[in-house]
């Protein structure tokens, strides 16, 4: 009996080995934005968006905005994006900034291929296509 029950201890304590957490690969990286809905940042606008561990934010087209952010697989769940209300002056700012807002609301799925972020919606669309910066 005590010799069964030695396996079974043995056999999950390999099994907890062997379970790694899923990995984050978003941890820890900056962004810059290149396109939104198909369309090229303007020049000289500087959208940014930055991940720690579980929090994401960064600066949009005129104002900050922060959240957190769950990763299931390839499934990125943005929760709680609040964002200052600063007046957005100059180069269709405004509109730029409600757009990316509401891109930031569709997000269903993430990729990462070489320097690149792209972010989906649930029909796997493209929204929002960012460069590493770090």
């Amino acid at each position: 009996m005590l010799a069964r029950l030695s396996v079974w201890v043995m056999f999950a304590v390999l099994l907890v080995a062997c379970v790694q957490p899923a990995k984050n690969d978003l941890a820890d990286t900056q962004w810059q934005l290149q396109s939104m809905n198909g369309q090229a940042v303007p020049t000289g606008i500087i959208v940014n968006m930055d991940f720690t561990t579980d929090t994401v934010g960064g600066v949009g087209f005129c104002n900050n905005y922060g959240g957190n952010y769950r990763l299931e697989g390839n499934t990125l769940i943005l929760e709680q994006i609040v964002m200052t209300m600063m007046a957005c002056l100059g180069d269709n700012r405004d509109q730029l900034e409600q757009e990316h807002m509401v891109a930031l609301g569709q997000v269903a799925t993430y990729q990462i291929e070489a320097n690149m972020l792209t972010l989906f919606d649930s029909a796997n669309q493209p929204l929002l296509q960012f460069v590493r910066v770090k």
